[in-house]
């Protein structure tokens, strides 16, 4: 049997709880996980949220995609403010290494955490253009590592 500290279901579900609670409940930018689908014609902008594979080991390793994402966005102001919104939430200055700490939780009990992930990069991409609906987008793709069992 798989370890807490080593399932993918409690490193998405904890992912899915920071973000929700970070950027969609404080900042009221509209998420959208595991697929490309495009909220409707009122929203702006976005986030796209793909999870990567997790290699696991004594310290495992996380990432995730995550797409900027505005539209009618002429000079990329709103892209770039959405960019900086998301590296941003993955700081910490509190911190003497200034990566944020997030706590993973096992999915049954989400009341006290079984370890945390730890920022390790986020990487920007380049400006990309969708031509269908004049939409910008950005990928940043950031990694984390977590001791695990």
């Amino acid at each position: 049997m798989l370890d807490p500290t080593a399932k993918r279901a409690n490193f998405v579900f904890s992912m899915k709880k920071f973000l929700i609670e970070n950027l969609y409940d404080v900042k009221h930018i509209q998420l959208v996980f595991d697929s490309f689908l495009t909220p409707d014609d009122t929203i702006t902008r976005w986030l796209f949220i793909m999870f990567n594979p997790i290699d696991r080991d004594t310290v495992s390793n996380f990432s995730m995609d995550v797409f900027c994402v505005s539209r009618e966005d002429f000079e990329s102001d709103d892209l770039n403010d959405l960019t900086d919104t998301v590296i941003g939430s993955f700081v910490d200055s509190t911190q003497l290494d200034g990566r944020k700490r997030i706590p993973v939780y096992d999915k049954p009990n989400q009341t006290v955490p079984i370890g945390y992930l730890l920022t390790n990069d986020c990487l920007e991409g380049p400006v990309m253009l969708a031509d269908q609906d004049k939409s910008k987008y950005m990928r940043i793709t950031i990694s984390f590592k977590m001791v695990t069992n």
